[in-house]
């Protein structure tokens, strides 16, 4: 993993259909870390548009990296370029929406809806005072989030606020929410891949089972990722959508694990200099017997652990990754 030979100002976004706005005034890391080299890249190739990005190609950079560092699960990271977005266009609405999200681990279990909540509010009073109209899409992504984040928000089935009181109901809004977007945007490989995570996060809170024709919610969420990565595609080479769909199929059952090994290959070969991406396919590995696989997967995995520590990225984050939970 090198951090020379950056493009000097934008990203490639002829190369692949996207903006990924310009990488003119971040280090040296950020440009790296953002730059895709046609479908192959240190944390892959990510299109989301902005409204408000399409005038600011500086906040459209720092956007798409938050968006594809929360995919790899580089959630400290995302945090930091999140709020490093946010402090440079405190008026970037969908910088909340980013931000709120990079406290969502929701496959491990480990969410912070209350300060999220009261980050999206914040975004949404931003909003208000400046007038900002975003599109149908942006505004659908932002209350989905909402709705995930509705700690306190009662209903007839989850009558008792709380962060575990409303757990399943938050969850089931957030697959409802995507099911949705999905289906108004079948362009959108983001919303394909937020449905194939809060699949996998509605199986966990209804489903006692996993095993094969036990769990709805997580079969459905591998039929979506199934059908994506089959039809090929700029879809099927989304990050998060590569990367839920390995996680979905990371069961002991050989039924899901051997349909998994069509992640496992693809996710590292196109996310290459992600800690996570690299070592995630070992999991898959080690349930086919492929040791081999799994060892050459975690070797990687550590190796772009000592580059990503050695690039920069953290000396020019202000040490911001080290002090997060302080």
């Amino acid at each position: 993993l090198q951090a020379g030979g950056v493009a000097a100002t934008r990203a490639k976004p002829e190369a692949l259909g996207c903006d990924q706005g310009s990488t003119e005034g971040l280090t040296a890391a950020e440009k790296y870390l953002i730059e895709d080299f046609e479908t192959t890249s240190t944390l892959g190739h990510l299109c989301f548009d902005t409204t408000q990005g399409a005038d600011d190609p500086h906040a459209q950079a720092l956007w798409i990296l938050s968006m594809k560092s929360v995919s790899n699960f580089n959630y400290d990271y995302c945090t930091v370029i999140s709020g490093k977005l946010l402090a440079k266009r405190p008026d970037f609405v969908m910088g909340f929406f980013v931000r709120a999200m990079c406290l969502s681990q929701l496959l491990w279990n480990m969410e912070q809806p209350k300060e999220s909540t009261e980050i999206l509010k914040r975004g949404r009073r931003v909003q208000e005072q400046n007038h900002i109209k975003l599109s149908e899409r942006e505004e659908r992504y932002y209350k989905a989030a909402e709705d995930l984040h509705a700690w306190d928000k009662t209903s007839q089935e989850c009558p008792v606020a709380g962060i575990d009181q409303t757990k399943k109901c938050r969850f089931l809004a957030f697959r409802d929410d995507f099911t949705e977007i999905f289906a108004k945007f079948p362009e959108d490989a983001n919303a394909a891949a937020y449905l194939v995570l809060s699949g996998i996060a509605v199986s966990v809170v209804t489903c006692t089972d996993m095993s094969p024709g036990k769990c709805a919610a997580l079969e459905a969420a591998m039929e979506t990722a199934n059908g994506i990565l089959a039809n090929g595609g700029p879809a099927s080479q989304n990050p998060a959508l590569l990367h839920y769909g390995l996680h979905a199929h990371d069961l002991p059952y050989k039924e899901f694990f051997t349909e998994g090994l069509s992640y496992a290959q693809k996710y590292p070969e196109l996310v290459n200099g992600s800690v996570h991406s690299l070592h995630m396919s070992s999991h898959i590995y080690n349930r086919n017997g492929d040791w081999k696989g799994a060892v050459s997967s975690d070797g990687q995995s550590v190796k772009a652990a000592d580059a990503f520590s050695t690039m920069g990225a953290l000396k020019y984050s202000g040490g911001d990754i080290g002090r997060i939970d302080k």
